[in-house]
């Protein structure tokens, strides 16, 4: 049978204490960053927040083998049935919370592909990229937030009613201190600051985000065309121009934060004339719908368009415009040309590979492949605080897939 206590062992109430006091700060911090603009201000805020609760998660398996390890703390004759009944379900939830916070904090990380590190030690993910499941723990993470304020608050209240009114020793057998002014002093400090910062917290997120509502939530957008004509508007025989199945066709990007890779998508459209028997007739004008990127992250996608990032108001599409085309062996392929983004036309030139295939008498398909790696500070891509590369990554790599049908004579 295992042995009973009087009070706690000094493992346990340093814990105890310590993960108190983290919980306060996390929660307190949670509500301040959400809403606070995109910035590497912010960034350095989640990454610590981060890391704190994984701070807190290890510090929880630590106090849950103490506590099966260490002997039982018996009831007081001045507890009530109620008062333990109501006691033991409040521990179940704080248990549950502990755990089920910072997992989902990490899950909803994994699947926005969002850098997840203990102080500064990469973590690895704990699923793949998925918006859906990283909406779903967004949202469970703030639900369980609020509750845990409750709830910790009624613990507090609980153990303040234990202290003040009973007069017994249910909150200093959690202290070192035998000092009964300092306890109770102690709670009702911890207490205040909890009610008073969560007060001050949720209004201020409320002001912060009703101040940035039109900023976040309805910015200006202008659609880009995919179709781009440009110089391919004179006249091509039909058998070399291809229509882009766009369903088929991907431009997807792989870019870092904080050293950890995240990926996304534009849409893009455009003409191509095309045939490997002649070359130098050969030519592209391709547009990429900046708007369009997806990330796996609203917020992320909305800072994207921003000013300081692409600027979709004034530059809403990027456009790629062959110059040559040259072969390098069997179905393999270089392409020259200008590349536009935002306001900065470059050079560039990438390898690609093509395969041709005849599906039936009327039609012909084509697909193409490409990777290339462009700098994203070349094109202005990420400007003030964003061209410190250490928080968002300056090599950007590209893939490129191309799925495109020709109509036979």
């Amino acid at each position: 049978m295992k042995q009973e206590s009087d009070s706690y062992g000094f493992v346990l109430k340093f814990i105890h204490w310590t993960t108190a006091l983290l919980i306060m700060g996390l929660l307190f911090v949670g509500l301040y960053m959400a809403d606070l603009p995109l910035s590497e201000t912010k960034l350095k805020i989640y990454m610590l927040h981060k890391s704190f609760g994984l701070l807190v998660l290890a510090l929880v398996v630590v106090r849950v083998f103490t506590k099966f390890l260490s002997p039982k703390v018996r009831s007081l004759d001045t507890h009530q049935a109620w008062e333990k009944f109501l006691a033991k379900l409040t521990h179940i939830f704080l248990y549950f919370a502990l755990f089920a916070m910072p997992l989902s904090g990490w899950i909803m990380s994994s699947a926005g592909e969002f850098p997840v590190s203990f102080f500064g030690i990469p973590v690895p993910p704990l699923t793949a990229k998925n918006k859906e499941l990283f909406d779903l723990c967004r949202e469970f993470h703030e639900v369980l937030a609020t509750i845990l304020i409750a709830i910790v608050a009624l613990h507090l209240a609980g153990a303040l009613k234990h202290h003040v009114i009973d007069r017994d020793r249910t909150m200093m057998r959690m202290m070192n201190s035998k000092n009964y002014n300092f306890a109770g002093g102690l709670a009702v400090g911890l207490l205040f600051a909890l009610l008073l910062g969560a007060n001050i917290l949720f209004v201020a997120a409320k002001e912060l985000s009703e101040d940035e509502e039109d900023e976040h939530r309805a910015p200006a957008v202008v659609q880009a065309s995919v179709e781009s004509p440009g110089l391919l508007e004179q006249a091509v025989p039909a058998e070399n121009q291809w229509s882009i199945v766009k369903e088929d066709s991907r431009l997807g990007f792989e870019a870092t934060e904080y050293g950890q890779s995240f990926n996304g998508t534009f849409d893009f459209g455009g003409r191509i004339v095309f045939d490997p028997g002649q070359l130098d007739h050969s030519l592209a004008d391709i547009s990429i719908d900046i708007a369009s990127i997806k990330t796996g992250s609203d917020d992320r996608d909305a800072q994207a368009k921003s000013d300081e990032w692409f600027d979709v108001k004034s530059f809403p599409a990027a456009h790629f415009v062959t110059e040559k085309f040259e072969s390098s062996g069997a179905n393999q392929y270089t392409v020259s040309g200008k590349l536009t983004i935002r306001d900065v036309t470059l050079p560039v030139s990438f390898p690609f590979t093509l395969m041709i295939e005849d599906k039936d008498d009327d039609e012909r398909e084509a697909n193409m492949t490409a990777e290339l790696t462009l700098n994203r500070l070349d094109f202005g891509v990420g400007s003030g605080q964003w061209k410190n590369t250490e928080t968002i990554g300056n090599p950007v790599k590209l893939s490129i897939v191309v799925h495109a049908k020709q109509m036979k004579d």
